[in-house]
């Protein structure tokens, strides 16, 4: 009885913990957002993959691959150091927004450019792929409001993100759905996913302004983006191995059996899509957390980070035996009998 009630006194020590109220609230709003996106992405891919059939989802699945290896250009592996610099405070807020927003865009705009014109020669005879590669390659030009949401996390104020995010996943959704109603092609699906992500940035943008997060002038600071190529680029070389690994069997399945094996593969990578986003918002959480706990006391640090991966490891592995099973009857049932080879 007693060990019974000394370790529910220290449990209610540590939930009545500032700082884990604060991460715990954080990963909540999170966890709304993501469970939401989760559910509603799933489905609408698919009524997309049975109303485009196995051809029309793996074309729109392969430009979506093919613009995702140009991807490490726009975001250089920035993420976690935007994040890290807002917490820590040096630059300014608003000179961390103005540097990296430009990046982005430029970034983007030079994605775009990349991605067409390779697209252009290696998928010569098929206009409809260079033209869903050119649709798809503006999303990251306007993604650049992605910043505003790192500041929002450096902060643990992520429900004015989970808002934003549910905003424009609603509005885009309601647009895919009319565009089921109206058979749209592929192409029609890819202007849908460029227009989830405008709405998302205008709404981060919305947020931003509403909150008066910012006090200071937002500029664009040379010196700040000489520091960030020098501390980004092995980032961004992880990030481009990365996007290779994930990306690249999509791609040498599309050169040798065709759009329909894409598709059937895509269908089968949504579980996996699905999991993922659980490690990424205990991570976008947890991160500031230990940012912080770095600058004070490495001991400390180092026992936060061993005690977030061991509980980020077990689950991953019931996500994966979970998945791993359960596909192969789930699959087919969500897709239709033309998925039949997904699972």
């Amino acid at each position: 009885m007693a060990m019974a009630a000394s370790l529910a006194g220290k449990l209610s020590g540590f939930l009545k913990n500032p700082t884990v109220k604060a991460v715990g609230v954080n990963t909540s709003w999170l966890m709304v957002d993501k469970l939401a996106r989760m559910g509603v992405s799933l489905l609408m891919s698919v009524l997309i993959a049975r109303h485009l059939g196995p051809k029309g989802f793996g074309q729109l699945s392969l430009a979506t691959s093919f613009v995702g290896f140009f991807i490490p250009i726009a975001s250089f592996g920035l993420d976690r150091i935007l994040v890290r610099d807002f917490v820590k405070g040096t630059p300014e807020p608003g000179t961390i927004l103005g540097t990296a927003m430009t990046w982005r865009v430029v970034g983007g705009l030079l994605i775009m450019l990349l991605a067409t014109l390779i697209s252009s020669f290696i998928y010569r005879g098929s206009n409809n792929m260079i033209l869903l590669v050119a649709i798809l390659g503006i999303a990251p030009v306007v993604q650049a409001g992605d910043v505003i949401d790192f500041l929002f996390q450096s902060r643990l104020e992520s429900k004015y993100v989970a808002i934003s995010k549910l905003s424009s996943l609603f509005l885009s959704t309601g647009i895919r759905i009319a565009l089921l109603h109206f058979s749209a092609s592929a192409m029609g699906f890819a202007i849908a996913s460029l227009l989830e992500s405008l709405l998302l940035t205008l709404f981060l943008i919305f947020s931003l302004y509403r909150r008066k997060v910012v006090k200071d002038a937002i500029r664009v600071s040379k010196t700040y983006v000489k520091r960030l190529i020098v501390e980004g680029w092995p980032l961004a070389l992880n990030l481009a191995f990365h996007v290779v690994y994930l990306r690249v069997s999509v791609m040498c399945l599309g050169q040798m059996k065709g759009d329909a094996a894409v598709g059937q593969f895509a269908a089968a990578t949504r579980i996996y899509d699905g999991i993922v986003p659980i490690f990424s918002l205990l991570c976008t959480s947890l991160f500031p957390t230990l940012v912080r706990a770095y600058e004070q006391d490495q001991k400390i640090f180092l026992d936060k980070f061993v005690k977030a991966s061991k509980v980020l490891a077990a689950i991953g592995w019931c996500a994966a035996i979970g998945a791993g099973v359960g596909s192969i009857w789930v699959l087919p049932v969500l897709f239709g009998p033309k998925y039949q080879e997904s699972g």
